[in-house]
């Protein structure tokens, strides 16, 4: 009986989770400067987040950590590391960006 019910309660969570990444891929979205652009987007199941990407103009990437702070599905973001380089040039922005998700209301 158990077993049969840890199974159930596998499917209800799948269930009731189920669009969340979309949703989370979304906010991102809709937060995102268009002037900064995301190298590496990394996720765990425990809800952490690791953003790295660059921008030419270093305000651009704290105005950002500021959105996804407001944001309704990020919570705790802080800037990493965030490093300038010359390319082709011109500086540029490197930087690593973390947060983590809010609990999922359903």
């Amino acid at each position: 009986l158990e077993a049969e019910f840890a199974k159930i309660q596998l499917v209800k969570d799948a269930i009731q989770n189920r669009g969340h990444s979309l949703e989370t891929l979304t906010e991102l979205y809709d937060t995102l400067p268009e002037d900064v652009r995301v190298s590496e987007l990394k996720y765990d199941e425990a809800g952490s987040f690791s953003i790295k990407g660059s921008s030419p103009a270093r305000g651009s990437v704290f105005n950002f950590v500021a959105s996804l702070e407001k944001s309704k599905i990020f919570k705790s973001a802080k800037t990493k590391y965030v490093t300038t380089r010359s390319d082709a040039g011109k500086e540029l922005s490197d930087f690593e960006i973390t947060a983590t998700l809010r609990a999922v209301k359903v």
